[in-house]
C-alpha cells in the first residue's frame, strides 16, 4: 500500500482518503482541503496497516472510497487511532460477494479480461456513462494497466484465501443510486442494519460536482 499527502499544512485535523482500485490523485485533484491535511492511500498490493505517521493530529476522519472501503478495513482493524467520522462512499468491506458486493463473476472476469480496451470500457461504467466520462477524463488514473491487474489481483487473492474479515465501526454509508460497479441493492444488503446511508443520485466515481473534502465529511456529496 501506497500514501500520499495531497495537501499538508501543518492543520489539526486530517483526512485519511482510502482512494478506490486503480486510482490515483487525478481522482479528487479539484477538491479544496479547507483546513485539513489529506493523505491519500493507493494501489493496495500489498494490503498491510497504515504508517504510523498520524499521532501528531487532534482530529482524524476516514473517506473510502470503492474497494478502498475493505482496504480501510483491512489497513485499520489493529490501529489504536481514534477517528472522528468514518464515511464509506461506495463500497462494502465484503467486495467480492454476490449479496454485498461486487459479485465473484463479474470480478473475475475484469480481473482475468483487464486491458486496454476494457480498461476503457470500465472507466466508462464507473462514470455512469459515457457523457459523464466525457466530464471525468481528467480524473482518471494515469497509472499503468498492468499496475492496476496486479493491485487487482492481489485484493482478490488476499480476500479470496482470507479466513475472516475485519470490520470496522462505519459512521455513514453513501450509496449512489446509480451505481453500475457497486449495485445499489448490494450496497444497502450490506449497510441496512449497521450504519447510517446516504442514498443519493450518484455513479460509481461520486465526485464530480464535491468541491471540498468538507461536504463530504458534512454529508454533501
Amino acid at each position: 500500500m501506497k500514501y500520499k499527502w495531497l495537501h499538508q499544512s501543518q492543520n489539526s485535523s486530517c483526512i485519511l482518503f482510502f482512494n478506490g482500485w486503480g486510482m490515483d490523485e487525478h481522482a479528487v485533484s479539484q477538491l479544496d482541503s479547507d483546513g485539513f491535511d489529506v493523505c491519500m492511500m493507493y494501489d493496495y498490493n500489498p494490503l498491510e496497516n497504515i504508517p504510523n505517521i498520524f499521532d501528531s493530529y487532534t482530529k482524524l476522519y476516514i473517506v473510502a472510497w470503492s474497494l478502498g472501503v475493505y482496504a480501510a478495513g483491512f489497513a485499520l482493524h489493529n490501529s489504536p487511532l481514534h477517528f472522528e467520522k468514518k464515511i464509506a462512499i461506495n463500497g462494502t468491506e465484503k467486495p467480492i460477494d454476490d449479496r454485498y458486493g461486487i459479485p465473484e463473476q463479474i470480478f473475475t472476469t475484469t480481473l482475468t479480461t483487464w486491458n486496454e480496451k476494457n480498461r476503457e470500457r470500465f472507466n466508462i461504467r464507473m462514470c455512469g456513462g459515457r457523457t459523464h466520462y466525457s466530464e471525468a477524463k481528467n480524473h482518471m488514473s494515469i497509472r499503468s494497466t498492468e499496475n492496476q491487474h496486479n493491485e487487482l489481483e492481489h485484493i482478490y487473492n488476499t480476500y479470496i484465501k482470507a479466513t475472516s474479515h475485519t470490520q470496522l465501526a462505519w459512521d455513514t454509508a453513501v450509496i449512489g443510486r446509480d451505481d453500475l460497479i457497486f449495485s445499489e441493492e448490494n450496497q444497502q444488503n450490506y449497510w441496512s442494519k449497521q450504519v447510517n446511508s446516504l442514498i443519493l443520485p450518484l455513479s460509481h466515481f461520486p465526485f464530480f460536482t464535491v468541491q471540498k473534502w468538507k461536504n463530504i465529511i458534512d454529508g454533501k456529496i
